[in-house]
């Protein structure tokens, strides 16, 4: 997790990687970061899609994506 008051320039650098402000105008709120805001990470170790339709275009209904577990920190 990021909070400001801990971690200030991992925060200012939040937005470069996700943009939130569209969603804070929908909800009403300024396009100002809150510094209030806690800013969640998530790092998958696996992801799986099922798609049927990826069969008409000849590939699997199941992809499964795996982190490579030499990499992690």
């Amino acid at each position: 997790m990021l909070r400001y008051n801990e971690q200030p320039e991992a925060y200012a650098a939040a937005p470069e990687i996700y943009d939130c402000r569209k969603y804070r105008r929908a909800l009403g709120k300024s396009d100002r970061e809150a510094r209030k805001t806690t800013i969640v990470k998530i790092q998958p170790m696996k992801i799986e899609f099922r798609d049927l339709a990826a069969l008409r275009e000849g590939s699997a209904a199941l992809q499964v994506w795996e982190q490579d577990q030499t990499n992690i920190i």
